[in-house]
């Protein structure tokens, strides 16, 4: 079992404070797929250094090597806890993707309840190459919290006072104020939401002015006009060099075929995109098109209904979706389809 003074000291080589303890958590298993024929992992990471900051190039948001964000979840505030320590570097050396998505803690938990996992998670995918989007989760409802569509704003003035200034200086660290803080599609946000936004934002600005920021993670894409009264309504505090907007496939508000006035609508102010979950169902289809719009995507169902990175690959390969990976030979082999 590794222990956290060995994470912790990793990590704290990079200033983040004095490390916890102990981990104790694993990849769960349910069933095992062989992935691919063609997918043959290198015999040891090849990456032993963080990724630099993301920046945004007209309008877009794009890693150190100009390629969109690519991601799957780990809900450790729902109970996903990790203790095989290689899965991270399997996720960076087969899957294609760069980035892990964690939503960390909401609203049931005290802040700092998930520190010691926050602090093995930013070094292990330090380590690994990979982008690490750190955000609030929306936590279950209760009869006085409504939960996920609702948002706590001491809960998240308490956890971005923590922990955005525990990992500001580190490069592959993203920031995502609150998961579905309302329920959005064709009614302009609630003036609560978008003052917490803003309240949030200069927080963490104040404490990692050089960190990225993501805002709203909303629960649904919206109308185009819901979204661009949402971004002019923050944009007095918000730099979007150095930030984005995150938006939610996965619930119904308007059709896929739609997607492209929205996303016009916030390049022609400077604005990022990310679609932070895809749908469980048909996520290929959505892939498909952000990839067409040079648009980066998370998995929700990696690792909420699917829990190994093997399933990933095999599920990828079946629906003969490709992109071309920051490094490694799946879904496209990265040295060919990739220019350096």
């Amino acid at each position: 079992m590794a222990t956290w003074a060995v994470l912790g000291a990793l990590l704290c080589g990079a200033g983040c404070g004095a490390p916890p303890e102990q981990l104790v958590a694993r990849e769960i298993l349910t069933t095992v797929i062989t992935p691919p024929a063609v997918i043959t992992p290198p015999a040891s990471p090849s990456v032993s250094r963080p990724r630099d900051r993301v920046s945004v190039i007209d309008g877009e948001l794009r890693s150190d090597l100009g390629t969109p964000l690519r991601g799957l979840l780990l809900p450790v505030d729902a109970g996903w806890a990790l203790d095989d320590f290689g899965l991270i570097d399997t996720i960076a050396d087969t899957t294609g993707l760069n980035t892990v998505h964690v939503y960390l803690e909401n609203w049931t938990e005290p802040t700092g309840t998930r520190q010691s996992e926050a602090d093995a998670l930013v070094s292990l995918t330090g380590q690994a190459g990979l982008y690490l989007i750190l955000g609030i989760g929306g936590g279950p409802g209760a009869a006085d919290h409504p939960g996920n569509g609702w948002f706590d704003l001491q809960k998240v003035l308490s956890f971005w006072s923590l922990y955005a200034a525990r990992y500001k200086d580190i490069t592959h660290v993203l920031f995502e104020i609150q998961n579905n803080p309302e329920v959005v599609c064709a009614d302009p946000m609630q003036a609560e939401t978008i003052e917490m936004e803003r309240q949030a934002y200069t927080l963490i600005r104040s404490l990692a002015p050089d960190s990225h920021v993501i805002l709203f993670s909303t629960v649904a894409v919206p109308r185009s006009d819901v979204l661009s009264d949402a971004i002019l309504r923050v944009s007095d505090v918000v730099d979007w060099t150095h930030a984005s907007v995150a938006l939610h496939a996965d619930t119904p508000c308007i059709p896929l075929a739609e997607f492209g006035d929205v996303l016009s609508s916030a390049r022609s102010v400077g604005v990022p995109l990310l679609i932070s979950q895809l749908p469980d169902a048909g996520w290929a289809e959505h892939v498909t098109a952000y990839e067409q719009y040079g648009l980066g995507w998370l998995h929700l169902r990696w690792f909420t209904a699917q829990l190994s990175a093997a399933s990933f690959v095999q599920e990828t390969a079946n629906a003969g979706v490709g992109w071309c990976p920051d490094r490694g030979n799946f879904p496209l082999v990265a040295g060919t389809c990739r220019t350096p």
